[in-house]
């Protein structure tokens, strides 16, 4: 029951921001009729305070040893969010709920996956369930969009509020199902060491390696449909489909990254996604046959999946605290999404254009890799062996909760 309601939070989660990130801008601009100025501010404002939110809840759920109470929290909040939204017409008020509202509810999802990590869920659960958030995000999207096209933009924000009602109601049953901690099990997960045990420097190279390889693949998929369109003059259809069909291939990477972890150490894996990030950038910024854009999506996909997948296993293989884990791995994705745009403030000059972006992404995925290297090299943990305290109670692991093994090389 445990591992049903856990992917369904996880299409949930997956469906809700699917809605909110790609449409919150078009709220502010048609509901409270924001300028592109004032929209920039706010959202600038609204993803520095996601940055500290994101650390800081997962620290208190850390500290009690509970992650499925704030997570209802966030939830509550997004439809708390929404509500607010509904009954008024005032971007201060807008504002004021984006910032105390829809702030923390962005950290539901990364407090899902430190609950999988706590329970003692191992690395091919969590892959199997980011899955469903990838799917998720195929679904979310354009049922978005239809309902702006045919009930306005206010309708994504029922749609929000349908979604964030449903995550409640799943936390909820979570939290009825899930097995009895004692003080003593709790006890034992404050002790808990990380099952990788790597330097700080280390730590920070990891931080560091997931900071470029998210920069790098920010940057570009903001640039690909003008890349294909403006640039080399194609129809915006094949952007589309492009972008569509490596969303599509990520589901089926993840679940092979979900058997391949049980074999590979993830560091191997996350350098080999760096490799065929570093392929689809060349390939990206010199294709001109719109056909050969489809192939070059299968590199793409793989680059993601492990990036966003393994790199979440491999932040809590090396960090024993599962929210501080996965609030870091969070921030690392965020920081580099600030970091793309002078990426492409640089790559999409006068001389380069919009080619620039992919030329700039080669270098920038290059140093992930490097710096995946240095970690890998002080990693002292076996992936193939068993956590060095007992996981809090949960669904029984097969392998380690990091799905890596002893060759921590990559």
């Amino acid at each position: 029951m445990q591992r049903f309601l856990v992917s369904s939070s996880a299409l949930l989660w997956g469906l809700l921001f699917s809605f909110l990130g790609p449409t919150l801008a078009l709220i502010l601009t048609e509901l409270f009729r924001a300028t592109p100025q004032q929209v920039g501010w706010i959202l600038g404002i609204y993803n520095g305070l996601g940055l500290v939110v994101s650390l800081l809840i997962p620290a208190w759920a850390d500290r009690h040893g509970n992650y499925l109470r704030p997570m209802l929290v966030c939830g509550i909040a997004a439809a708390a969010w929404c509500a607010a939204l509904l009954m008024t017409h005032s971007l201060v008020v807008a504002f004021g709920a984006l910032l105390l509202l829809a702030a923390p509810a962005t950290v539901g999802m990364t407090l899902l996956f430190a609950h999988m990590r706590h329970a003692g869920f191992t690395a091919s659960d969590v892959l199997s369930v980011r899955a469903w958030v990838s799917f998720a995000w195929i679904a979310g999207q354009p049922l978005a969009t239809f309902s702006i096209g045919a009930w306005g933009a206010r309708s994504v924000l029922w749609l929000i509020l349908g979604t964030s009602v449903l995550v409640c109601a799943v936390t909820v049953g979570l939290q009825l199902t899930r097995p009895r901690v004692t003080a003593e099990d709790h006890a034992a997960h404050r002790r808990e060491e990380p099952e990788l045990h790597i330097s700080r420097l280390s730590l920070v190279a990891i931080f560091g390696a997931f900071v470029a390889l998210s920069a790098a693949n920010s940057g570009t998929v903001a640039v690909t449909q003008l890349l294909v369109h403006d640039y080399r003059g194609l129809p915006v259809i094949w952007a589309g489909i492009a972008l569509g069909l490596a969303a599509g291939l990520e589901i089926p990477a993840l679940l092979v990254l979900g058997r391949l972890n049980r074999r590979f150490s993830s560091f191997a894996l996350v350098a080999s996604g760096a490799v065929s990030f570093m392929a689809y950038y060349t390939g990206m910024s010199l294709v001109r046959d719109p056909w050969l854009l489809l192939p070059l999506q299968a590199l793409k996909s793989w680059g993601f999946a492990t990036m966003t997948g393994v790199g979440l296993t491999l932040f809590q293989a090396v960090i024993a605290r599962p929210g501080l884990a996965s609030g870091l791995f969070n921030n690392a994705s965020k920081v580099g999404a600030i970091v793309s745009g002078a990426l492409i403030a640089l790559g999409a000059n006068q001389t380069w254009n919009y080619p620039g972006v992919f030329y700039l992404a080669v270098p920038t995925a290059f140093i992930g890799l490097v710096l995946v290297g240095v970690a890998a090299r002080s990693a002292n943990g076996g992936a193939g062996s068993a956590p060095t305290a007992p996981a809090a109670p949960g669904p029984p692991a097969q392998t380690s909760p990091s799905g890596t093994n002893s060759r921590a090389t990559a």
